[in-house]
């Protein structure tokens, strides 16, 4: 997508005073900010990094400049450049300008010091702010009521920690109504007789919710195409608005408390993980990592009754982790319980429910925590998915050699556990990215397994557009040298699906 943004010729620039050229080099900025991208992975990344330098440009123009300055950082977030942001919006801070700039500034690094365990920086930051941000310091100050709650229960004082728990929950705008339930779920985690009150503790079990579609891939490697052929499709509900939420094979996940749980494990170790996961992922809030807010757990993304399913659903995780009875067979159960409860949540009237890269191909075995899901990775030529991470990342140290290191690691791991769990899913398919943007037949056969008529189709894939990303290579000048990774990848992925017949 090209945008005519109209820069002043270098003589000119020379010629101009700085603030005539600064106010040129914005406009400029502001007309390719205004730029919606369709799929277009590689130019969108390249486009993003452009209107940083513009502002790079701008804040030399205009030294001193609260404003650009911080526009500048913004730009740097958008396009991963998050060291450079965290620099401009840490200065801005600690300038004590009464500017709207460096308030907002104070914020972003406040949020920035709360996520990162900083909690007493990021009060004391807020505090030092007007009125506006009071509800956040009250906010942060219930949070940090929970997370000591969650730590007496860990020491043995569940009933204290308990209580705290409900009081800190209590506090917050969106968790008042169900605080003691909440506490309850946690308290049952460490022993409690009565793990919820009575109408939170019939476990959900959502046998009959949508089927789950699972789009994976290596890295840059096309399944955002196949998403976004698919994702307005009748009958197809997007749970997670196209972001690639890691509640399955996240840090702390799903998958890595399945995997715990099915192993011998001390059950200390195994309550803690829980509450982990419960915390990160499900309710918010912070226990023993970087605190969860907003759109990054379920209770920020959901709202009204299906927060009570919720807290239904954690309850009857529960007993697959503590229960000393506890069998394999039961244990997978549950966590399939679980995981279809989350998709009846998050895409209630869908048959099918859309997973973009939520579960990584590295970590594919997690497909198992779900009923008969249809699965469909993506394969790229490496050398156009090198370049478009690249782009994305500039900062980045990477070559062709770690690359392939990379890429050959998560190939193998990922053949491995689809050998072993390839028999759970109803269907699997080891798609070319080149050949599903090129070849009709081959979306047509995709349509066909998800039994979804073309007609309901609504037009938010563009072949022409896709194709921008296929053979990018040629004009980046990549030799010969790429040759044997290239014929390995075309191997590996008909050896992969040769697993699935």
């Amino acid at each position: 997508m090209k945008v005519d943004a109209s820069l002043p010729a270098p003589i000119q620039a020379l010629l101009r005073p700085p603030a005539r050229v600064a106010a040129v080099l914005e406009r400029a900025a502001n007309e390719l900010e205004a730029v919606k991208f369709e799929y277009e992975s590689h130019y969108a990344d390249q486009h993003r990094q452009e209107i940083v330098k513009l502002w790079e440009m701008i804040t030399l123009l205009r030294p001193g400049s609260k404003k650009a300055q911080y526009n500048c950082a913004m730009a740097a977030m958008a396009a991963n450049r998050r060291r450079k942001a965290e620099e401009i919006f840490t200065q801005l801070a600690a300038d004590e300008s009464t500017s709207r700039y460096c308030r907002e500034a104070v914020h972003k690094v406040a949020a920035l010091y709360w996520r990162n365990g900083r909690e007493d920086q990021a009060l004391q930051l807020v505090q030092s702010l007007p009125g506006s941000v009071e509800n956040r310091h009250s906010e942060w100050l219930c949070w940090r009521i929970v997370r000591d709650g969650l730590h007496l229960m860990r020491r043995g004082k569940v009933e204290a920690g308990r209580r705290a728990v409900e009081a800190g929950w209590s506090g917050l705008p969106s968790g008042n109504k169900y605080a003691a339930q909440i506490a309850g779920v946690y308290a049952a985690i460490w022993g409690a007789e009565k793990p919820v009150p009575s109408k939170a503790s019939k476990t959900l079990h959502a046998v009959d919710g949508p089927t789950a579609i699972v789009l994976s891939g290596f890295g840059w490697s096309g399944s955002g195409a196949v998403f976004d052929f698919l994702r307005n499709a009748k009958g197809v509900g997007d749970p997670f608005a196209g972001s690639e939420f890691r509640l399955w094979t996240g840090k702390d996940g799903l998958n890595q408390l399945y995997r715990l749980v099915s192993r011998r494990h001390r059950p200390a170790q195994a309550r803690e993980a829980l509450a982990e996961f419960l915390t990160r992922y499900c309710f918010g809030g912070s226990f023993q990592g970087f605190a969860s807010e907003g759109r990054q757990n379920l209770w920020g993304r959901i709202a009204g009754a299906r927060r009570g399913k919720l807290v239904r659903l954690a309850a009857g995780l529960v007993p697959a982790i503590v229960s000393k009875e506890r069998s394999s067979r039961g244990a997978i159960e549950a966590f399939r319980d679980f995981s279809q409860g989350i998709l009846e949540i998050t895409a209630p009237s869908a048959r099918y429910a859309l997973l973009s890269n939520c579960l990584t191909a590295e970590n594919i075995e997690a497909v198992e925590l779900f009923r008969q899901p249809v699965v469909f990775v993506s394969w790229r030529d490496p050398r156009d998915s090198f370049l478009s991470k690249r782009a994305a990342f500039p900062g980045s140290v990477l070559d062709r050699q770690k690359w392939e290191r990379q890429l050959t690691r998560r190939i193998k791991l990922y053949a491995r556990q689809k050998k072993r769990v390839v028999a759970s899913c109803s269907s699997w398919h080891d798609i070319a990215f080149e050949e599903f943007v090129c070849e009709p037949k081959c979306r047509a056969g995709i349509l066909d397994v998800l039994d979804i008529e073309p007609e309901t189709l609504d037009g938010g894939f563009s072949p022409e557009v896709s194709r921008k990303n296929i053979g990018i290579y040629r004009s980046a000048g990549l030799g010969t040298e790429w040759n044997q990774l290239v014929e390995h990848i075309e191997r590996s992925r008909a050896e992969c699906q040769a697993l699935t017949r």
